[in-house]
C-alpha cells in the first residue's frame, strides 16, 4: 500500500535550504506520475525522517509565519538591499512557506528538535569549518558580513559562518530552534527515540540527541528504543514504523 521514496540532500546545507528541494521533489514526483491529481494516495503521504532529515521533515508540516525569517534577518526582505531579487525569491522560498498539504502524517526518528550540545563542543566547531557551504549560501554569507550586519539577527554573529552550516545550526542556542518550536505541527506525528541506557529521564540520550531534544509534546505516539543514534537499523524501530504505516491506512495492529 506504499511506494517508498528516498530523498537525498547535502548534509552540510542549512536545514531550511535543504528542506526546499524536498518540497520541490514532492511536487515533481506527483507532476510526473499523477499530473491530473486523480490518485488519492498522493494526498496521503507519510514522511519518515531520521536525525537532521527529521528537521527537514518538520518543515514540510508547519507554517513558517515570519518566525523563520526573523531567525536569520532582523528586517523584512524588502529592506535588505544587498540581496538581489532572484536571491530574495530563493530565500523566501526557504524561510517563508506553508505546510505541504499532501503530507498527512510524519514519523520522527532520533530528531534533535531542540538541538544538541555536541554542536557546541570546540572540536566539533573546528571540524564544522571543514564543511563547504553551497555556492549560493557562501554568497549570502559574504554579503551579510561585508554589507550592513545590522540586518542580520545578532544572535548569529556568535557562530563562525553565521550558523549556516547544518551541524552548527544544531546548537541549542541557534535562533532557528526558537523559531520552529513556536510553530504548530499541522499533521499527526510520531516520535521514535533512542536511549543507550546511560542516563534517565530528560538526560537520557542516543549518544547524539538527548531525550529533552527528541521529545515533543502532542505526539500521537512515542516509542523509546534501547539503542544509539543509528537505531533505524534495529528491529524495534522497523516494527514501530511498520505499525504506524499500518495505522495510517486503517490496518492498525
Amino acid at each position: 500500500r506504499y511506494n517508498p521514496l528516498l530523498f537525498m540532500y547535502p548534509s552540510g546545507m542549512a536545514v531550511p535550504m535543504a528542506a526546499t528541494p524536498l518540497r520541490r521533489s514532492l511536487d515533481l514526483y506527483r507532476s510526473r506520475w499523477d499530473p491530473q491529481h486523480r490518485a488519492s494516495g498522493f494526498d496521503q503521504m507519510v514522511i519518515v525522517g531520521h536525525s537532521m532529515g527529521g528537521l527537514l521533515t518538520r518543515l514540510q508540516v508547519m507554517d513558517s509565519g515570519d518566525d523563520l525569517w526573523r531567525a536569520f534577518f532582523s528586517k523584512p526582505p524588502s529592506q535588505i538591499p544587498w540581496i538581489e531579487d532572484d536571491d530574495k525569491v530563493r530565500l523566501q522560498e526557504s524561510l517563508k512557506f506553508s505546510a505541504y498539504p499532501s503530507v498527512k502524517r510524519v514519523i520522527f526518528v532520533a530528531v534533535p528538535h531542540k538541538g544538541s550540545h555536541i554542536a557546541d563542543l570546540g572540536i566539533v566547531r573546528l571540524a564544522i569549518r571543514l564543511i563547504q557551504v553551497p555556492t549560493n549560501t557562501a554568497k549570502y554569507l559574504t554579503q551579510a558580513m561585508t554589507q550592513e550586519t545590522s540586518l542580520i539577527n545578532p544572535a548569529l554573529l556568535r557562530y563562525h559562518a553565521l550558523g549556516m552550516r547544518s551541524v552548527e545550526m544544531l546548537s541549542p542556542q541557534h535562533p532557528y530552534f526558537i523559531a520552529i518550536n513556536k510553530r504548530e505541527i499541522k499533521t499527526p506525528f510520531h516520535s521514535i527515540i533512542g536511549n543507550r541506557g546511560k542516563d534517565e529521564g530528560d538526560q537520557s540520550s542516543d549518544g547524539i540527541v538527548p531525550y529533552w531534544s527528541s521529545h515533543l509534546p502532542g505526539a500521537s505516539s512515542e516509542k523509546i528504543v534501547p539503542y544509539g543514534h543509528r537505531c533505524t537499523l534495529k528491529k524495534e524501530t522497523v516494527e514501530e514504523i511498520s505499525r504506524i504505516l499500518h495505522l495510517h491506512v486503517g490496518l492498525a495492529r
